[in-house]
């Protein structure tokens, strides 16, 4: 039924990110699906590079601090050019007149000398490019991972992601049945990290079962018990505040 047990069911290793693991990490998503991967980096506050292939499908998350700050894409639709041409900003004969214009960089440089695009126009374009490469990883239901944290991100390329949103927004819309499979029991425990609510608009649901862990560490029965909310309600609200920072999760 996908519905997690009331005993411990150990059909689902989990990974965990620490700045003592391994120098590289593999895995997939079949058992370690990306949001999760990205909330342990997070947690861990991890500097590093997330590979990650599906078929044809390649993609390069870049981490400084735990944070996202930069990712490649080799989809047509993740080129700045495509996008661009999507927006109506650029049409395709002034694409094929850009010198290297499937090159990101050197079409964001040439916009920008030529006074097409304000420097400030560029670090939103690339900011939204990398927000809509993260978003579309989280859709992928399969794929292959390497976490490495030697391959880092060169100096200058430092965007400001807001990931806690974008895995929030995420986990919101996750259908139940897919999100009760990422629980193996009801014996999970779940306490208040010490990470602030800065910068999030949580739900007054959400509010109540992060008020409910202050005390100490709750398992997700407990706060069944305690919050009133059916089972399915209250594990989803418990994995979007993991999946946010919120909760540290045991």
């Amino acid at each position: 039924s996908g519905r997690p047990t009331r005993h411990l069911c150990a059909t689902r290793p989990s990974v965990r990110m620490t700045p003592q693991s391994e120098l590289e990490v593999q895995g997939n998503f079949l058992m370690h699906p990306f949001v999760e991967l990205v909330a342990e980096i997070a947690t861990a506050r991890l500097n590093g590079s997330l590979r990650i292939a599906d078929k044809g499908r390649k993609c390069i998350v870049y981490f400084k601090s735990g944070r996202v700050v930069f990712a490649v894409s080799n989809e047509r639709t993740a080129r700045l050019f495509d996008i661009l041409l999507r927006r109506n900003r650029l049409k395709k004969d002034d694409v094929t007149q850009i010198p290297n214009f499937a090159n990101d960089h050197e079409l964001a440089a040439y916009l920008e000398e030529k006074g097409f695009l304000t420097k400030r126009e560029v670090e939103r374009l690339f900011t939204e490019q990398i927000e809509e490469i993260v978003v579309n990883l989280m859709t992928w239901p399969a794929g292959d991972w390497t976490f490495s944290s030697l391959a880092r991100i060169r100096d200058g390329l430092n965007f400001d992601i807001d990931t806690r949103r974008l895995l929030v927004d995420y986990a919101r819309c996750m259908p139940e049945a897919t999100l009760l499979s990422r629980f193996r029991s009801f014996d999970e425990s779940f306490e208040r990290s010490e990470l602030p609510e800065e910068g999030l608009e949580l739900t007054a649901d959400e509010s109540f079962v992060l008020w409910c862990t202050n005390t100490g560490q709750l398992t997700a029965a407990n706060i069944v018990a305690v919050s009133s909310f059916s089972e399915g309600k209250a594990l989803h609200l418990i994995y979007t505040l993991w999946l946010a920072g919120l909760l540290e999760r045991h």
